[in-house]
């Protein structure tokens, strides 16, 4: 038996692991010219890369790169999943990556004026939806019985088998309760934090700063020496330009150190 999630997290593994190589190779031919050669083949090296993973992996091993480092293989009793899977995955971006030169092909070698007409006519995004509709069902009966992961091991009953079928599932909650208790911290922020009136925190933490650094000959507000000594209504000192500049421009002036009204 093999778990569902295992099967799920080869899949990602292997998404992840294409995603990687294709990031590589663009990363390689980002340092050629735009219009170099190699550009116009960069399908038919991805094509090519494909096909030795699929080689290394599925071909010899019954496993891709995903399954192995999770223990697990596809059924060995016959060759002919692979050399389908590996067909579908090899040549099929490629295909549709060259679609055009397919088409262009075609109409050259079949003569006859009907084929392009008839090409036109298929519903590509039609059938595009329906495979999308038969993956999404696939996923949820995968999810109800646990066999297929995916739709073409479906369609070729393809299962997994663990490699060690006398391995014991250990099952461990750890990182679903760290999960959990992170989950469960974050919703308890976002519910505290819009209570908390920031502002009034701001101005305890000023206060206590100004406080620290302000001494009986610093302006309450410029923090330089006073001129022209002007005590307000709390009790503190500020220059006389810095007071009746800021309770002219603002009738509701506080005080930056006790935040009280001063006038």
């Amino acid at each position: 038996f093999v778990p569902r999630v295992t099967q799920l997290d080869a899949i990602d593994l292997d998404t992840e692991y294409e995603n990687t190589i294709e990031g590589n190779l663009r990363k390689c031919l980002a340092h050629f010219s735009p219009d170099h050669q190699l550009h116009n083949y960069l399908p038919e090296i991805q094509c090519l890369i494909r096909f030795y993973v699929w080689k290394g992996t599925l071909w010899n091993r019954f496993s891709s790169i995903g399954q192995s480092l999770l223990g697990i293989h596809y059924g060995r009793n016959t060759r002919i999943g692979p050399i389908i899977v590996g067909t579908i995955y090899t040549l099929g971006p490629y295909v549709i990556e060259r679609r055009n030169i397919f088409w262009k092909l075609t109409n050259y070698f079949v003569k006859e004026p009907r084929a392009s007409h008839i090409a036109s006519k298929i519903p590509w995004r039609k059938i595009e939806a329906i495979i999308n509709f038969s993956k999404l069902l696939n996923l949820v009966v995968f999810l109800y019985e646990g066999k297929y992961p995916s739709l073409l091991a479906r369609i070729f009953k393809w299962r997994h088998y663990p490699d060690d079928e006398e391995a014991v599932r250990e099952v461990s909650y750890e990182y679903m309760v760290r999960e959990m208790l992170w989950n469960s911290f974050a919703e308890l922020l976002t519910a505290v934090i819009p209570l908390v009136d920031i502002s009034w925190l701001f101005r305890c933490w000023k206060r206590k700063e100004r406080q620290r650094i302000l001494d009986s000959n610093s302006c309450a507000e410029c923090e330089e020496e006073i001129i022209l000594p002007t005590k307000a209504e709390c009790g503190h000192f500020f220059c006389h330009y810095c007071l009746s500049a800021n309770t002219k421009k603002n009738l509701d002036y506080i005080c930056p150190i006790c935040s009280r009204k001063t006038t």
